[in-house]
């Protein structure tokens, strides 16, 4: 008898559920409808068995089967499910469980923020050493320019909701032009996928780097950063800005980011 069938084990009834979830893992990392021996390969399983576990499925519109070219995909009651978790998920409350392990780990020290009324708005900190954020507290707004999350939110964020902040950091600023073209090169950078980073911007002598946390479609809904005042934290490349990239992919891919 084969390993993958459900009468295998004594809890059966457990068994069967796990053995369903894993044909609709395979359905996700399929990425688009597939055939049945795809989905079989993708789960592990012979195809007989995972024909049975797809038409259980498709009887509870888990799993839906185009009529054309007998494919299978996600069904309507499987969107249902997203849709009601990404409502339900508090990706603030978990991007500060992610935080608070984070710094605890490189006893290091960060915040998360989120867009506000004027600006980058700090929502949580961390603080794992000495209290170096002395300057940092929740609820203060931090500068697009001259802060690590400012920059990320300048990149993700619309133009239209950005540049009048931003204009009035560059008229303050004693060399706007040159701040301009870095800022520039700092968004397309972001965009890449690199990490956002300020040597000593808003308290002399403090170093920053910050990550986004992206939703499903992309969209900014919050950033990770990590504070320290000494110089290897944006020396590149480094392990504090490795995991801090990993940290905040895992808190988006917990929305539906499936970026890279």
């Amino acid at each position: 008898m084969s390993t993958d069938d459900p009468a295998d084990d004594g809890r059966k009834g457990v068994q069967s559920v796990e053995h369903a979830a894993r044909v609709l893992q395979a359905l996700i990392a399929a990425g688009v409808a597939a055939p049945l021996k795809d989905v079989a390969a993708r789960a592990g399983m012979s195809a007989s068995t995972a024909h049975r576990y797809l038409t259980s499925l498709a009887r509870v519109e888990l799993v839906r089967q185009d009529t054309g070219s007998g494919h299978y995909d996600l069904g309507p009651l499987a969107v249902r499910l997203g849709l009601a978790a990404l409502q339900r998920y508090d990706y603030v409350l978990r991007a500060d469980e992610c935080l608070k392990a984070l710094t605890q780990s490189l006893r290091i020290d960060g915040h998360v923020s989120v867009w506000g009324d004027h600006g980058p708005t700090i929502i949580r900190i961390r603080q794992a050493n000495s209290p170096i954020l002395t300057n940092l507290r929740l609820g203060r707004t931090l500068p697009l320019a001259a802060s690590a999350s400012g920059r990320v939110f300048l990149a993700h964020m619309p133009e239209e909701a950005t540049q009048p902040l931003l204009a009035n950091e560059l008229a303050a600023a004693p060399d706007a032009l040159r701040l301009r073209d870095e800022l520039e090169a700092s968004r397309k950078a972001i965009l890449r996928g690199e990490i956002a980073w300020v040597d000593g911007s808003v308290i002399p002598g403090l170093r920053a780097i910050a990550a986004p946390i992206l939703d499903m479609q992309g969209d900014l809904r919050a950033c990770m950063a990590l504070v320290s005042p000494d110089e290897s934290l944006v020396r590149f490349p480094n392990r504090m800005a490795d995991e801090l990239m990993e940290t905040a992919r895992a808190a988006s891919n917990e929305l539906g980011w499936r970026g890279t």
